[in-house]
């Protein structure tokens, strides 16, 4: 997924220009984002289960059980916040390279598929695929 865009790059006749830029930096900053808030949760996760199979009492912060600090403190699931929004990036890709801010992805009506249902394009299959 992440190389698509810059082989699309090679083809493209368009330039670099400073929404690519933008798309890039907010891809990594919430890249990075991700992956600290990952981190504390799985340090947090780890102390936590060492200390119960130790059979020690809980003391705060393991006693309510879930993390509340760190990237934590501010957002209940930051890592999910952060995984969003790196689709957010992807879509200010799919700009920068010429599509216009509503692209199809956004205003494509609904379609009638052969077998009656409706066929959208923020389906499961064409956001993860």
């Amino acid at each position: 997924m992440v190389s698509f865009s810059k082989v699309t790059s090679f083809i493209s006749k368009k330039q670099t220009g400073w929404v690519d830029y933008l798309a890039t930096a907010l891809m990594l900053f919430f890249l990075i984002y991700e992956t600290i808030a990952d981190i504390q949760q799985w340090n947090f996760q780890s102390r936590k289960w060492a200390l119960i199979n130790q059979g020690k009492e809980l003391a705060e912060p393991y006693k309510k059980g879930f993390l509340t600090t760190g990237l934590w403190a501010h957002s209940r699931h930051p890592n999910y916040f952060a995984e969003q929004a790196i689709w957010v990036s992807f879509y200010i890709f799919s700009i920068a390279s010429g599509a216009s801010r509503f692209n199809w992805s956004i205003r494509k009506k609904y379609q009638r598929s052969s077998h009656g249902g409706d066929r959208h394009p923020f389906t499961t299959a064409n956001l993860h695929i």
